[in-house]
């Protein structure tokens, strides 16, 4: 069985930089559209989060597609995934530590 988690990159970050400072994002992190709003999903844990920039419109669809605004949260309870924190846990290392830089 492989393992998954080999693939995260390390950090408290979706993705790594490469050489030339460019994100390289885990291969878990993902955009999904569910009922026609896109939201932010990790393969790895099988769930998604809502983006701060998501509208009232599209809120109140979503809501209304899961049947309550408590449902919706139960499938898309990922809060930081919208700027690419991890919320996996896994590979976390230093909270300073962002790709090949430390800002701590």
């Amino acid at each position: 069985m492989r393992d998954m988690t080999r693939e995260i990159p390390e950090g408290p970050y979706c993705y790594s930089r490469d050489k030339y400072n460019n994100k390289v994002y885990c291969p878990h992190y993902s955009h999904r559209v569910i009922w026609g709003v896109e939201v932010n999903y990790c393969e790895y844990l099988k769930m998604g989060g809502l983006s701060v920039k998501i509208s009232e419109e599209e809120f109140d669809k979503l809501t209304e597609a899961f049947g309550s605004e408590g449902l919706m949260y139960d499938f898309l309870p990922l809060s930081l995934l919208f700027d690419a924190v991890k919320e996996c846990g896994k590979n976390d290392g230093d909270e300073n530590y962002t790709g090949e830089k430390y800002t701590g």
